[in-house]
């Protein structure tokens, strides 16, 4: 390694530790505000009427499942191909979806290819429309699900486990939920997934600030007006802020900015924005697909994404190409540093992408508390500290403010695929065909990506944001 490359790689091997030094929290979880008191309206579900009753069950069955996402879902569906009918669904929310239930907000989509992140899709023949499936299609697909394999009947929505306790006497659980029923089981099983529970941060003020809050995974589209289809007509002359710029606000933010008259994005540490490169599917590639082909497919991405590095990589995108070299399995000092440099270059082609975006895209004004830097706009972490983000993205500050002029100041500038890095790139694909007619994203100036703490708060006068939890690396 050259002495210059050496040198950058040393400075900033010493950026990421200033980083996690920032992450690391003594308090842990106890820096979040509990959804409860004060705080309790940010956990109401938007999604349902107010006021829904139903009698206490008093049942015995064979299982209960804790959960009505994909993996509750796929837990039924494969109980009944066992021949297995008797079991209880138990979901908090108004309906199946799980995370996709929850997080309906603006500009919300998958980041993981869609023909290999929904399930059953031999089975049920569902061809998606994308790529990457919006939020909305992938909560649709999921009520396909519900209604294709008749699992609505097992369902107690709006219900919550209030206590489960195993009777070794009667070799059952006897599961108590938020609603007085009383169900006995031989299997208890917990699908709850890790997105579901939204985090508030215990930021200083919160709790008197007069304006409107809430969190993204709760959006009051009540508030804003509009869907996550439709315009938020309602933005229109009120200021919003969003806190954090994670993989939930680089999908919100620019749509806030369309209708906000002022937007600020509150960020502490930038995060690696790569090109999602999204597409419609191309029909005849997908119906030429033979049987078997989902499972070989989601294998493939897995053996991809955990530097397996398999012949052919049939997904190769974004995720597989970072994660081709597993920079994680050092096993000497030597392999160690080796998988440094490789990690190194992955990085900084990211941060490359950041700093042409910063100087070619900059806002036409910033906040009083910020300036657009690119040094800001770069993220400051390895590949795998922090979940990538692949999104349609422009620049990044600490703190900026989109003004209605500048929504009116909108470019267009075609999606860029990240340049191949010979070290790590993975091998010729048989992706599916892309049908990129169209495929050049508006790009608006004042709009903010970067990383997300726990507990992103969108508010206007504002509002509230985030889905992932912080991770300490």
């Amino acid at each position: 390694m050259a002495d210059a490359d050496k040198t950058a790689l040393d400075a900033a091997q010493a950026r990421y530790a200033a980083e996690r030094t920032k992450r690391l929290r003594v308090d842990g979880n106890e820096q979040y505000s509990e959804l409860a008191g004060t705080f309790a309206d940010f956990d109401t579900d938007p999604y349902v009427e107010p006021g829904f009753t139903r009698d206490p069950i008093v049942e015995e069955t064979t299982a209960v499942i804790v959960g009505g996402g994909f993996a509750g879902m796929m837990t039924a569906v494969e109980l009944k191909r066992l021949g297995m009918h008797d079991f209880r669904m138990i979901e908090k929310g108004g309906d199946f979806g799980g995370t996709w239930y929850w997080n309906r907000y603006p500009g919300c989509q998958c980041d993981v290819e869609s023909y290999t992140y929904l399930p059953l899709l031999e089975e049920t023949g569902f061809m998606p429309t994308k790529r990457y499936s919006s939020a909305t299609e992938i909560f649709e697909y999921c009520q396909l699900i519900g209604r294709r394999f008749e699992l609505y009947p097992h369902a107690l929505f709006q219900t919550e486990i209030a206590d489960a306790v195993w009777h070794d006497d009667e070799g059952r659980w006897l599961v108590t939920t938020s609603r007085g029923d009383e169900i006995r089981c031989k299997y208890f099983v917990t699908a709850g997934g890790i997105l579901h529970k939204a985090k508030l941060p215990g930021i200083p003020g919160i709790d008197t600030f007069e304006g409107h809050a809430f969190h993204t995974s709760r959006w009051d589209y009540r508030y804003t007006g509009g869907s996550a289809t439709e315009p938020m007509d309602k933005l229109r002359g009120k200021k919003v802020g969003i806190v954090g710029t994670g993989a939930t606000a680089v999908q919100a933010v620019p749509q806030l900015a369309k209708y906000a008259e002022e937007l600020y994005v509150f960020q502490r540490t930038p995060a690696a924005i790569g090109v999602r490169d999204n597409g419609p599917t191309d029909v005849e590639w997908f119906q030429s697909l033979q049987p078997g082909w989902h499972a070989e497919r989601v294998e493939n991405f897995t053996r991809c994404v955990t530097g397996e590095q398999p012949d052919v990589d049939l997904v190769k995108d974004g995720w597989t190409k970072v994660n081709w070299v597993n920079t994680q399995d050092a096993s000497s000092p030597e392999q160690r540093e080796e998988l440094d440099i490789v990690d190194f270059a992955i990085m900084e082609e990211i941060r490359a992408r950041s700093t042409r975006s910063s100087t070619t895209q900059r806002p036409p004004r910033s906040s009083s508390r910020g300036t657009a830097s690119t040094a800001n706009a770069s993220p400051s972490t390895t590949s795998t500290c922090r979940p990538s983000t692949f999104r349609m993205c422009t620049w990044s500050t600490p703190t900026a403010r989109a003004s209605s002029g500048s929504r009116r100041q909108a470019r267009s500038s075609t999606a860029r695929n990240m340049n191949s890095i010979s070290s790590f790139s993975p091998p010729a694909s048989r992706s599916p065909p892309i049908n990129t007619a169209g495929s050049a994203s508006t790009r608006r100036a004042g709009t903010v990506c970067g990383s997300a703490s726990a507990g992103t708060t969108v508010r206007t006068r504002c509002t509230a944001s985030s889905r992932r939890s912080s991770r300490t690396c």
